[in-house]
């Protein structure tokens, strides 16, 4: 008695194949499900560190916001609502120029009421006046906030005028 098989070869082949396409298709999935997934939640979670400081600090269009034309200083007065923030971008810029400094890490900035002072960012509800020495006039002031070592979206400009 032989082996009487007579099992369709093509049949089996196709089951094979079938399988084969489901176990890449399932393998390509969980290999992007891996990288997208993480990608978006940490964009997401970047963006809601933004957004909840979102308008909460601005330069404030005052007296104390100015070009002092004697001295060669430029007075920005910046506050800050109900928000925690590690640090300040400020870009003082006209139509050539720009020049952005972060606060509380640059030597070139100054304290208004103490030059000497050590440079630090307004605490939640308040205002801080900071000095700035450039070799050009600026015509607008912009701040960004730094949160968790990333820099958010700017606020609207303000125009810096002689005092």
């Amino acid at each position: 008695m032989g082996n009487n098989y007579s099992g369709n070869n093509k049949a089996i082949s196709e089951v094979i194949s079938m399988l084969l396409i489901v176990m890449i298709t399932l393998g390509i999935f969980a290999i992007v499900y891996s990288v997208v997934v993480p990608f978006i939640k940490n964009s997401l979670e970047d963006s809601k560190t933004c957004y909840d400081v979102l308008g909460k600090l601005e330069v404030v269009e005052d007296e104390l916001t100015c070009y002092n034309k004697n001295s060669q200083e430029i007075y920005v007065n910046i506050k800050l609502k109900d928000a925690d923030i590690d640090g300040i971008l400020v870009s003082l810029r006209n139509e050539v120029e720009s020049k952005t400094f972060e606060i509380p890490n640059s030597d070139e900035v100054k304290m208004y009421w103490n030059y000497s002072a050590a440079l630090e960012i307004p605490g939640k509800n308040e205002e801080r006046t900071y000095v700035f020495d450039l070799d050009f006039i600026p015509d607008g002031v912009v701040v960004a906030p730094i949160v968790n070592e990333k820099t958010c979206d700017e606020s609207a400009e303000v125009k810096i005028l002689e005092c």
